[in-house]
């Protein structure tokens, strides 16, 4: 080490570390001093002398063009330094940058492949032009988009498996480098490899605009909302896993392994299929059901009463609500069946607690209903018979309760001669009322309570006290068994409440919905 490399100036040491040399009349070449640890020398183009502490810095000074000492750096937008010689082009090389800047936009922003991949697609191709690119993305892309599930034989992912399950149904959002990407319901970006996962038959053909119906046998996460009751609609939006479907009933959001295709050819279907595809999603459907003995034994309760009604050619409509009503409209097939047998869901009140079947009879002759009654009651000896034959004998359910009750809480006197506001009154007893008419982990509305909102029950609660009536409704239009909980609830609260039946629901029941709506829905 001599004393000019020592006492390397200020400029030279800046030129290093930003690896340029300087052009100018001498290059020299690296002297290399052996030792402990080898050092080199670089003499720098203005006369200065450099010192790279080790053989591996050297190659920060060289052009990863020509293998030289770098000549009028350039530095490229991607991090690397080239000499400025190789950056030069004529005409042609411009056309052909050109050239290529536009395969690349065609690839990227036409086509919507990635930046990397269209790069490393133009490289493979090489002559062979865009052709030939926009095949081997596609080749590399083939799973983006598709709905996925983790192979039966897979033990172990190599990224593990973090959220996901085999049981985990997801949309794949990249793929790159046989490296994947996909959505789950539960994680988003869960990472894996290609060669893990293979495309579900079912929700990879729930699309924009399918035609689709709940999964026998899915319990959505979401709630069943605008798909209640076999309802059938239109996927208007699917982002990743998840995906928003418009019904009759109204707008649905959940995940695509929650829902499958309806069969096209459904509306042309004999009465005898479409009660034998109906059996097949029950079966499907009783097996994620808690009780499905008492489950089965409401729909066979119904068809009952609905024979006898066509026996004695007697005013078939029915008014569904409570146990009977949660039976059937959670349960996927039980509408469907009721619907291959004549009966028709027309009527329903706001939150759905009162649904109401008939066989429509409208318009008909004489002779027209008394066949009416005669088709339909054979169809419904089948469709028993079908019962027995999936399920074994079904015991008929007793007679469902065919009102609706209300739960009052009784004010206490002291509170309500303190003459308190009602803001203040209700925040005092906010903590103990929501947590009875809705356990912390049990899915609920306001609506399912009796109210549009929790503002209309505190407008009632403030009518109640100035009216000084010593109990006010706390939960409308309920089941028994649900009021009778949201009661016990509150005794254990140590607050004094009753139930009593609420009359007042059934002349709400009168929404009608089209039967002839299947395929279209208009999307705004």
């Amino acid at each position: 080490k001599d004393a000019g490399a020592r006492a390397m100036p200020q400029k030279a040491a800046s030129d290093n570390n930003r690896g340029v040399v300087r052009k100018g009349p001498q290059r020299d070449a690296p002297s290399v001093r052996k030792g402990p640890q080898q050092e080199v020398l670089v003499r720098s183009a203005s006369g200065f002398r450099m010192r790279v502490g080790s053989l591996t810095q050297l190659h920060e000074l060289q052009c990863g063009v020509c293998k030289g000492f770098i000549e009028a750096a350039v530095h490229a937008p991607c991090g690397h330094t080239f000499c400025h010689a190789h950056l030069e082009a004529g005409a042609a090389a411009w056309e052909d940058l050109e050239q290529q800047a536009a395969h690349m936009r065609e690839l990227t922003v036409e086509c919507g492949f990635s930046t990397k991949r269209a790069r490393e697609a133009l490289v493979e191709a090489g002559a062979a032009g865009l052709a030939k690119a926009k095949e081997l993305c596609a080749k590399s892309a083939s799973l983006e988009g598709r709905a996925v599930h983790v192979k039966p034989e897979i033990t172990e992912p190599k990224f593990n498996w973090g959220m996901a399950s085999h049981e985990s149904v997801g949309v794949v959002l990249r793929c790159d480098d046989k490296q994947a990407w996909v959505s789950f319901p539960d994680t988003s970006g869960w990472h894996c490899l290609v060669a893990e996962i293979e495309v579900d038959q079912v929700a990879d053909r729930i699309r924009d605009g399918a035609i689709v119906q709940l999964r026998a046998g899915s319990v959505p996460r979401k709630g069943r909302g605008g798909m209640v009751g076999d309802a059938v609609g239109t996927v208007c939006c699917r982002d990743g896993c998840q995906v928003t479907v418009l019904s009759p009933h109204g707008p649905w959001k959940g995940f695509v392994d929650e829902l499958e295709l309806v069969d096209p050819e459904i509306a042309a279907m004999s009465a005898e299929d479409k009660l034998a595809a109906a059996i097949v999603r029950l079966k499907a459907a009783v097996s994620s059901v808690l009780q499905p003995a008492a489950t089965t034994a409401q729909l066979v309760s119904l068809l009952k009463s609905f024979l006898k009604a066509c026996e004695k050619e007697d005013d078939a409509c029915f008014v569904v609500q409570g146990t009977q009503r949660e039976a059937i409209l959670q349960l996927c097939g039980a509408v469907d069946l009721l619907r291959a047998t004549g009966l028709e869901m027309t009527r329903w009140n706001n939150n759905r607690s009162i649904v109401v079947f008939e066989l429509s009879l409208a318009g008909l002759s004489a002779q027209e209903v008394t066949d009416a009654f005669q088709v339909s009651a054979r169809r419904v000896n089948v469709a028993l018979a079908a019962l027995e034959t999936a399920f074994g004998p079904v015991q008929e359910a007793p007679p469902p309760d065919t009102y609706l009750y209300k739960a009052l809480l009784h004010i206490p006197v002291e509170l309500s001669e303190l003459g308190l506001p009602i803001e203040e009154l209700y925040s005092s007893l906010r903590d103990i009322i929501v947590p009875a008419i809705a356990p912390q982990g049990e899915e609920w509305s306001w609506q399912e309570r009796g109210w549009a909102n929790e503002g209309e029950m505190v407008d009632h609660l403030q009518v109640a006290l100035s009216e000084r009536r010593g109990a006010a409704e706390i939960a409308k239009k309920q089941s028994r068994d649900e009021a009778e909980k949201i009661i016990k609830r509150f005794l254990a609260q140590g607050m004094k409440a009753t139930i009593e039946q609420d009359l007042s629901a059934l002349g709400e029941a009168k929404f009608t919905m089209s039967k002839e709506w299947l395929r279209e829905l208009p999307c705004g």
